[in-house]
């Protein structure tokens, strides 16, 4: 093995550590699918792999954010199916953890994709607004209003269920 391909999969690897469990998250978050996102997740990774590595120093963890993000958008216009298995009536009555988790993830799918992508980078992700914002290619400011916004329509989408 050569010098080149080692640090080539050292570099991977360091990212793949660093990312690989919020990427998969993040993908959850559109496809509400595991495999789905691990697939999306794996692919991400492939696709940051292949990048010369006189490119390597454009790569930010918002580079990896905007490939699972179209990543989704070409597999579901592929599939042509809906993006989200609506919850039986059964699990949306329960009352225990689960079911309130299954009753958050039910707002939050209805929820427009923006939206979602803030309040999972916020809240699951841990990132400040600087961070959110740099990872969607927005400026801080418009983070700050979006998740305002995000959560007054999470709040009137819970009264709704």
């Amino acid at each position: 093995m050569t010098n080149d391909v080692m640090q080539k999969d050292a570099w991977i690897n360091e990212w793949i550590d660093a990312w690989g469990d919020r990427v998969t998250q993040f993908a959850y978050t559109y496809t509400g699918d595991w495999p789905w996102a691990q697939d999306i997740a794996q692919e991400t990774f492939l696709r940051l792999y292949q990048i010369d590595q006189s490119q390597r120093s454009t790569v930010h963890p918002g580079w990896l954010f905007t490939v699972v993000r179209n990543l989704f958008r070409d597999e579901a216009r592929r599939r042509k199916r809906a993006l989200f298995v609506p919850w039986d009536d059964q699990a949306v009555m329960a009352t225990d953890q689960e079911g309130l988790q299954i009753l958050v993830r039910d707002v939050i799918d209805r929820m427009d994709s923006m939206d979602r992508q803030c309040l999972w980078l916020f809240y699951y992700a841990d990132y400040s607004n600087n961070e959110i914002a740099q990872a969607l290619g927005r400026k801080s400011s418009w983070v700050r209003t979006r998740l305002l916004r995000a959560r007054k329509r999470f709040a009137r989408l819970w009264e709704e269920s």
